[in-house]
């Protein structure tokens, strides 16, 4: 259940933030607000000209070099012009980030179907979580066949393993869909945020020692934007990795019965493996492209408040979760 609030929470974000991004933030319903919040900060940045050309004025008084007067004045006049405009710009390279981001999310966007057994009905969805699904295979554990074994059904004992690691492997990849949600969700609001400050930030780099907050706007502006598209790109190359490996490891011999359902990881160890180390390295795979993404989202102070802690508590539990049960398990055995 876990996993799959996970899977569809990680859906809904992708749509949201990503795929409709550009009609989220248009002219209506949350755009309107974004543009009425800018234009608010735009005119009191407006006013703030004012104070600023007085500053330079009386400064000019006392400086015996006019030519830095001629320079302040220039800068002045470019910036108020850059902020009329500043939304603009900042929705331009938003939206360019997330046209790369679309193309990865259209190339790794599968199809996955769920069949009722019961009913035999089945029922299909569509987007990166159904690729895992395809991948990793998580949903065969709940399988009709593990009522085909009268060794699993015949020793309670086994059967409670399957139910612990099955339950282990699940939250590890539903922790790793909540981690990624959590951090689209930070990079939306921040670049909201990012968007309605603009007018502000423009201005600071015209007032005397406030430099440093406009490179601090413009680099959490593009490290925000291009977070997406880097996770995306690790993403695309997780996919095709994990979708070659299993006929890599069974030309190797690992698995020369190679099952597509992982409760048979229990009825049939030796035919499963090469599914066992599918799901291990895919998974790994998976926390190194958040790795690699995050380092770049985090140089927000924003974002690392926001997903960091978030996050770092949930890779942790995954990690207890773990140790409790796969390493309990492993250790046991040897």
């Amino acid at each position: 259940f876990i996993l799959i609030l996970s899977g569809l929470l990680f859906d809904w974000v992708m749509k949201i933030t990503i795929v409709e991004m550009a009609k989220n933030i248009g002219s209506t319903g949350l755009g309107e607000s974004i543009t009425g919040a800018w234009a608010t900060l735009r005119d009191i940045a407006n006013m703030g000209f004012i104070f600023v050309l007085l500053y330079a004025a009386f400064k000019a008084m006392f400086d015996t070099n006019f030519g830095n007067f001629g320079k302040t004045v220039k800068d002045i006049i470019i910036v108020a012009l850059l902020i009329n405009f500043s939304l603009f710009f900042s929705k331009v390279i938003i939206d360019a980030s997330n046209i790369v981001s679309v193309g990865f999310y259209n190339s790794i966007s599968s199809t996955a179907t769920l069949s009722n057994d019961n009913t035999n009905s089945e029922t299909s969805f569509k987007g990166i979580s159904a690729g895992y699904m395809n991948m990793l295979h998580l949903q065969t554990f709940y399988s009709a066949k593990i009522f085909d074994d009268p060794v699993l059904l015949g020793e309670p004992s086994k059967l409670f393993v399957v139910t612990i690691l099955s339950s282990a492997f699940m939250v590890i990849a539903a922790v790793i869909l909540l981690i990624v949600s959590i951090m689209f969700i930070a990079r939306f609001i921040i670049l909201i945020f990012l968007m309605i400050l603009s007018p502000l930030a423009l201005i600071a780099y015209v007032i005397p020692g406030q430099k440093d907050q406009y490179k601090k706007w413009k680099t959490a502006l593009i490290d925000q934007s291009f977070f997406a598209p880097l996770f995306f790109a690790l993403t695309w190359v997780v996919f095709q990795l994990g979708n070659s490996l299993i006929p890599v490891l069974q030309e190797a011999g690992i698995s020369p019965q190679t099952s597509t359902s992982m409760v048979e990881v229990f009825i049939n160890p030796s035919g499963t493996m090469a599914l066992l180390l599918n799901y291990f390295l895919i998974i790994g795979f998976s926390i190194a492209a958040l790795i690699f993404s995050k380092q770049m989202a985090t140089k927000t102070a924003g974002f690392q408040a926001i997903a960091g802690g978030i996050g770092s508590a949930a890779i942790g539990g995954a990690g207890w979760i773990g140790r409790k049960s796969v390493g309990a398990i492993l250790s046991e055995k040897t």
